[in-house]
């Protein structure tokens, strides 16, 4: 066996565990076919309620089918776990990772990490899952264009933020959470206060989709509007700052950059130009989500989008339902 090289189990053998693909597509849109494309892994075995999921997904990507995470570690050398259940009984099943996964060295959480604030806080206060390298996937996290944007924005290359808006639709915790995650992760939102100003259940009444007026600590303004998902589904960040407009869109697959430009006609007016437009490359953010959790295991890396990181979010979130 290669050095170095890790032993996966995935635990979920659902669409984003390991049927969104198969080996032989394109595209790497499963945990089981980014860790199949890293020769620093080897799949293990597969996880679900359902056997006959779990064999399935075996069949497709190798390894061994289990019911439950404890005949899993009795019966295979697992460094590192991919969870990709619903959040509705994740604290559960983490804790028992964490009574029976003594060896693991570390893993990926699909997100959210919980099902609440208080669930997340009890992961978060767990030692097993301190000392060691766990990831959430907050997939947007994992591209480079939204690095390079996040090292620009705090360099101070489109100078102060002025505020912004975004739409979406499926959900506060499930689909706004992306959102308030990356201006979290681009150092622009920090929110003072928050107002619910219209509400949509088009995704689940656990989770309705919240129209939200947010004001930063600089009393900044950001509106967050839901849009319902039974008409079409939008998901897009507008973002204003002193020296140009950051637009996110078709989904997060493309941003555009606007910078303040004299108008030609009328004379003292200065207009938003657009000066660049570049797709992201959200085909790769699984294969680095996957890269990125060996390089923190092995190499001490940093890791991106942890579980404090994910603690913090939820304070959000839960801060808008109050």
């Amino acid at each position: 066996m290669k050095k170095n090289k890790l032993n996966v189990a995935i635990i979920g053998a659902g669409r984003i565990g390991a049927f969104f693909d198969d080996p032989k597509s394109k595209k790497v849109l499963t945990h089981a076919h980014a860790y199949a494309k890293n020769s620093n892994f080897k799949i293990v075995g597969f996880v679900d309620a359902s056997y006959k999921k779990a064999a399935d997904a075996c069949k497709l990507w190798g390894g061994h089918p289990y019911e439950n995470v404890k005949d899993l570690f009795l019966n295979e050398m697992v460094d590192v776990v991919s969870v990709c259940t619903p959040e509705s009984g994740r604290l559960v099943l983490l804790e028992e990772i964490a009574r029976y996964g003594k060896d693991l060295r570390g893993g990926i959480i699909e997100k959210p990490l919980a099902n609440n604030l208080s669930e997340a806080i009890k992961i978060k206060n767990n030692k097993f899952f301190s000392k060691r390298k766990f990831l959430v996937n907050y997939p947007l996290r994992f591209t480079p264009q939204m690095s390079e944007l996040k090292r620009k924005i705090e360099a101070g290359h489109f100078g102060n933020f002025l505020g912004g808006q975004g739409n979406y639709g499926k959900g506060l915790i499930h689909h706004a959470s992306h959102m308030i995650d990356l201006l979290m992760f681009f150092g622009v939102l920090k929110i003072k206060r928050s107002y619910i100003v219209g509400k949509e259940i088009d995704f689940s009444k656990k989770d309705p989709s919240y129209s939200l007026l947010l004001k930063t600590d600089n009393n900044l303004p950001f509106f967050i509007r839901a849009i319902p998902t039974n008409l079409y589904m939008v998901f897009e960040t507008d973002m204003f700052f002193e020296k140009g407009r950051i637009r996110i869109i078709k989904k997060s697959r493309q941003i555009e950059i606007y910078a303040p430009q004299k108008d030609k006609l009328f004379k003292g007016y200065v207009n938003l130009e657009l000066v660049d437009s570049y797709a992201v490359e959200r085909d790769f953010e699984l294969e680095n989500m996957v890269n990125g959790i060996y390089e923190a295991i092995i190499n001490n890396k940093k890791i991106v989008s942890n579980i404090n990181d994910s603690v913090e979010l939820h304070k959000v979130l839960d801060s808008f339902k109050k």
